[in-house]
């Protein structure tokens, strides 16, 4: 051992904040909840706009080179974060092979198995691999975590931030677009 750094040094988990970004190569997630399905695209002010119909004509306030996506969005355990996050998925390739996994007899909730989609390439070349590990129960850390989270989806299509306070009550439903 050298004396550059100490002996049991280890560089500190990335703090990813409360989503989950594929990075290059392995991402390792375990979902948690169920997922919500909307479409999406960003306004002229970089803003998200959901919805839970796609919009038919082009909306006027559409990011110029931008188009509406189908996403998926749902909490998922992030093992590279070691946190609990939201995972949005809009590339195709990655919901067609979890509902895939999904619809297998043999596979099933993708509640009750580690989900890892591999990221290569960079831009227009990215491409993604997605995976699984056997079935197996969620460890005591995440069931704990899991137990303690406090996420409501609702509000992403709100604008407003779906980590709701445990200390703040959560907002009136009669308030949801749906």
């Amino acid at each position: 051992m050298n004396d550059f750094m100490p002996k049991d040094y280890e560089v500190p988990k990335s703090q990813g904040g409360g989503y989950m970004k594929f990075k290059k190569w392995d991402n390792k997630f375990r979902i948690l909840d169920s997922m919500i399905v909307w479409y999406e695209y960003f306004t002229v002010e970089n803003k998200p706009k959901r919805s839970p119909e796609y919009p038919w004509s082009t909306p006027n306030d559409i990011k110029d080179d931008w188009k509406v996506k189908h996403f998926w969005a749902f909490p998922v355990w992030n093992y590279q974060d070691e946190a609990i996050q939201i995972l949005e998925v809009t590339q195709v390739s990655i919901q067609e092979s979890i509902e895939a996994y999904v619809k297998n007899e043999k596979r099933g909730s993708p509640f009750e198995y580690d989900i890892i989609v591999n990221r290569s390439g960079e831009w227009l070349e990215t491409k993604y691999q997605v995976t699984v590990d056997p079935k197996e129960a969620l460890s005591k850390e995440i069931e704990e975590a899991k137990k303690e989270m406090n996420i409501d989806m609702n509000q992403l299509f709100l604008g407003d931030s779906p980590f709701v306070d445990s200390k703040e009550e959560k907002k009136e439903e009669d308030n949801l677009p749906f």
